[in-house]
């Protein structure tokens, strides 16, 4: 999280709490496997603080791997002129890093391991939604050196540091059926089985 702590207003804790009873409500009806309560909490108020964050600028900036690949972000349907980027960690947690406004700093926030599993089933989305352009399932960008992956409308994880063993990842085709797909190789000359 950043250094300096966001206040919500009750309007804003009103909103969020109904978005949570919403959101449970639906992955029950899904059949989906229930996240615990903590956890779904947890991940929607950083979506929010995210959003707070974002919306605070209130003007557009540079976004160069969103603008890159024709992409752009969304925290709880708001779109906001930021990135949301993710790097996995050999524990099994991530960290999601929301650009700031030119002079912010970003948002940092440190995933647990079962919600990047969640995150990475596409399970949940945590309020995040990437939309691209060009519609395809999946999609790789490289930046500076690093390979960026897409998948669906999730946010973009960095694979660079795993296409060298293989990264297997899982994806919703254009027909709604689940996929797999692997990428191996190098950023200069990747390739996807």
């Amino acid at each position: 999280m950043s250094e300096n702590p966001m206040m919500f207003t009750e309007a804003e804790k009103q909103a969020l709490a109904v978005r949570l009873r919403q959101a449970a409500r639906r992955q029950r009806r899904a059949g989906k496997r229930q996240l615990p309560r903590r956890l779904i909490a947890v991940c929607a108020a950083a979506a929010l603080m995210a959003a707070a964050a974002g919306a605070a600028s209130g003007r557009l900036f540079h976004t160069p791997l969103y603008d890159q690949a024709g992409a752009s972000l969304a925290i709880n349907g708001q779109p906001l002129p930021s990135e949301a980027r993710m790097v996995l960690h050999s524990d099994g947690s991530a960290t999601i890093t929301v650009s700031g406004a030119e002079g912010e700093a970003p948002t940092v926030i440190t995933a647990p391991p079962a919600t990047v599993e969640a995150l990475l089933n596409g399970e949940t989305d945590a309020g995040f939604t990437v939309t691209r352009l060009d519609g395809m399932p999946y999609a790789l960008s490289v930046e500076e050196g690093r390979l960026w992956l897409f998948v669906n409308e999730r946010i973009p994880l960095d694979v660079t540091d795993r296409i060298g063993a293989g990264y297997t990842f899982r994806y919703t085709d254009e027909n709604g059926l689940q996929q797999s797909a692997t990428i191996s190789g190098t950023v200069e000359d990747y390739t996807v089985e």
